[in-house]
């Protein structure tokens, strides 16, 4: 029988989800922002809710939880990360584990991102759609021709899209659509060209498509595509319309990594490759000449040192290679000009508790 699901809105400006099995009448919350409107949720289907399914640890996704746990007694489910320090948590579960609702299966995967502790619930045909919505600001440095401190920049991002977990084959497919916009974006004072006011805005909109292939051999495959066009909505008289400098239309980026398994001499090490395609873009917001498009290469190479001696569980070295092949380039950005960045090797010893 199929799952049952009803959405509704938490905190104005959020989503509540409730998974439903209709043939042992358990109900699972896909976090909990606020409790009322989860509590009227159910109520309103005849439901009682047995299990809370945590996606990751921010405020407007557990903000219910305690209440909800106390008022249904219900199994809280999280990520493993026990440093997010989420409250009343019954299950931690990792990437590959399987929690049920019912008779309903749900794959855990670890979808890092939004937050590193972040995971999704595939449930049945391996499909989980989501929606996102979140505010942001952040201060600005300076003075505008007043002598007042530019106000902080602030932004609303509202993104849909779905992940696919393809039965019985170590992919998953992630598509989403987005739509920035951020205000008061610093640009020319026109009534004073010497200074800058804190009144632009500009907006993106865009489609990002990503593949991970993760083979139990020990081969790692990420790819991932987007087209992306950001507009300057208010800016000057030469430039309001304009599509904002230095940001490409379309880039693609595909990195590949095999470590060696257990049986053979160097279990432990790493060797990976990766690919970056920077497409075309304009060099000054008057949109009067463009970036030429340029496609570098990166590689790393790691070592596990507790394979080597079980004293040094945790401990990694690893060496990170950026334009692997020291490719010169140049781009420019609001009429300025400047080299890309030359090849770069960085080595690191970390170590993990």
């Amino acid at each position: 029988m199929a799952a049952e699901i009803r959405t509704f809105t938490c905190l104005t400006d959020n989503f509540g989800y409730l998974i439903h099995d209709p043939a042992t009448k358990a109900t699972a919350s896909i976090d909990a922002p606020e409790a009322a409107p989860i509590i009227k949720a159910l109520e309103r289907e005849g439901w009682t809710l047995t299990d809370i399914l945590i996606t990751h640890h921010h405020g407007d996704h557990v903000g219910g939880v305690a209440e909800l746990k106390q008022k249904f007694n219900c199994r809280v489910v999280a990520p493993h990360d026990k440093t997010t320090k989420i409250a009343n948590v019954d299950l931690r579960v990792a990437n590959g584990d399987v929690v049920k609702v019912g008779t309903l299966l749900g794959r855990v995967l670890e979808t890092p991102g939004h937050t590193l502790d972040h995971i999704s619930y595939v449930f049945d045909n391996g499909i989980a759609p989501y929606v996102s919505y979140a505010t942001a600001f952040a201060p600005q440095v300076g003075l505008d021709v007043s002598g007042s401190p530019f106000r902080p920049t602030t932004g609303e991002q509202k993104e849909i899209g779905i992940k696919y977990q393809m039965p019985q084959v170590p992919l998953l497919l992630t598509a989403a659509v987005f739509d920035i916009t951020q205000d008061n974006v610093l640009r020319t004072d026109p009534s004073n060209m010497a200074f800058q006011a804190a009144t632009g805005q500009v907006e993106s909109k865009g489609v990002e498509l990503e593949a991970k292939l993760a083979l139990k051999q020990g081969f790692d495959l990420t790819a991932a595509y987007t087209h992306l066009n950001v507009v300057i909505n208010q800016g000057n008289p030469d430039t309001t319309g304009n599509e904002l400098s230095g940001i490409p239309r379309n880039s693609f980026a595909a990195f590949g990594k095999y470590t060696f398994q257990s049986g053979v001499p160097v279990e432990g090490l790493g060797l990976g490759l990766g690919v970056r395609y920077i497409g075309t873009n304009f060099g000054n917001d008057q949109n009067t000449f463009q970036n030429a498009a340029t496609t570098l290469f990166d590689a790393v190479i790691d070592y596990d040192l507790g394979k080597l001696d079980r004293r040094m569980l945790g401990a990694t070295m690893r060496l990170n290679a950026t334009n692997l092949f020291d490719t010169q380039y140049q781009t420019c950005q609001s009429g300025y000009c400047y080299s890309g960045a030359r090849r770069q090797v960085i080595g690191t010893l970390s170590y993990r508790w």
